[in-house]
């Protein structure tokens, strides 16, 4: 029944899509995809891109985010990496996107922490959308809509043998919610599910 829905889906969005299929596959064909083998130092290796991260990634492509991420896959191209902890997934670094193909525990981990207020809408999310949100955090994502850097780094401090990087609160909280309104909330509008109104407090994605 799940693949079913998936197919009429997917031809739905063919026939409304702005990026040709050819297009996107020969886009998708060239993402390099890793799997995170040793959480500690973060330790990759190349694999083959799965099933359910294609499927995904090409119904982000063949939305209204597509065609301009298509147009600068000359000047940077995503990466995907897999990993199984979810405290790995859904993070950025550079191109970079870390994920896990099941939400699920993702979703149950941020749930059971309190870190999704009302109007998340974070039960209706799927894998496309969690990656359409992380895109924003891209390169790849700021050089599609032409967006600038949200520099959210102060300083590094050492101290008792250890390494803290500090970064502006309210820095991250700008990027985060930019990637929502730009990035999530248009794929979420283009799939048919709720748009997300809350990131860090309820409603605070609608207040500008």
């Amino acid at each position: 029944m799940k693949n079913l829905f998936q197919l009429i889906l997917l031809a739905s969005i063919c026939f409304t899509s702005f990026a040709s299929v050819k297009e996107v596959q020969s886009y998708i064909n060239s993402v390099k995809h890793y799997e995170l083998i040793d959480d500690q130092i973060f330790l990759e290796k190349r694999s083959p891109m799965p099933q359910e991260l294609r499927y995904q990634l090409t119904l982000i492509l063949l939305g209204p985010l597509g065609d301009l991420i298509l147009r600068v896959k000359d000047q940077a191209t995503l990466e995907f990496v897999e990993v199984n902890d979810p405290r790995d997934a859904f993070g950025v670094n550079g191109n970079k996107i870390y994920y896990m193909k099941s939400v699920l525990p993702w979703y149950t981990s941020k749930r059971d922490a309190g870190h999704l207020p009302a109007g998340s809408y974070m039960e209706e999310a799927t894998l496309g959308t969690l990656l359409a949100h992380e895109i924003g955090h891209t390169e790849v994502g700021r050089l599609a809509l032409g967006l600038p850097i949200i520099n959210s780094y102060l300083r590094t401090d050492i101290g008792n043998g250890r390494v803290t990087f500090i970064f502006s609160r309210e820095m991250v909280r700008k990027e985060e919610l930019r990637a929502v309104r730009l990035f999530e909330n248009p794929y979420r509008q283009y799939i048919g599910i709720p748009l997300r109104e809350s990131y860090y407090k309820a409603g605070d994605v609608t207040v500008h």
